[in-house]
């Protein structure tokens, strides 16, 4: 059995992001803030540091992760986060440029602060099992969408909720959609 949770992220420039704590509680954390707060660019943020960030030679901001999240402030970019993974204590720091080679990546124990060798830079992967593009749609559900769009995580999710039912999604959604009004 797999355990893990976050414990708290420090961004030291990221998109809007400047010296910023963000600590988590155990079970659910939710961030209702009003639109243009951060919460999209925390969400990539996390996924960064599981991950590190795509490099593309795309120009426009929208397709280029690396350019749409580059600091206001410029200049390197990234934090640390900090998680338990099965009773053990990490943090993770990873701090991006404008090029590949330039990346930095580091994991400690927290314990004994010394580098850990328990996991690689593909941290995401070896401790979620799925890739990056399938950790993103993961991080989200649009409950206006059906179930039957959704792709390789949807698959990993039936395993766990076999006999899932869609009329039961359906009347979530309604119940959802009346509420919001």
């Amino acid at each position: 059995k797999r355990n893990m949770k976050l414990i708290k992220a420090h961004i030291f420039n990221f998109g809007k992001f400047h010296d910023e704590d963000i600590f988590f509680t155990d079970g659910l954390n939710t961030f209702l803030h009003e639109n243009g707060w951060g919460k999209t660019t925390l969400s990539v943020f996390i996924k960064a540091m599981f991950y590190g960030m795509e490099h593309s030679a795309k120009k426009n901001p929208d397709e280029n992760e690396k350019l749409k999240y580059n600091p206001w402030q410029g200049g390197k970019y990234g934090g640390s986060l900090v998680f338990q993974h099965n009773e053990k204590e990490y943090c993770v720091t990873r701090i991006f440029s404008s090029k590949k080679n330039e990346d930095f990546f580091e994991l400690r124990d927290t314990q004994t602060n010394k580098i850990s060798h328990d996991f690689s830079s593909e941290l995401g992967t070896e401790l979620f099992d799925i890739n990056r593009e399938t950790y993103a749609r993961s991080l989200s559900v649009n409950v206006y969408n059906s179930p039957e769009l959704s792709t390789d995580i949807s698959a990993k999710l039936n395993n766990l909720a076999e006999g899932a039912d869609i009329k039961s999604f359906d009347m979530a959604k309604e119940v959802i959609g009346k509420n919001a009004k």
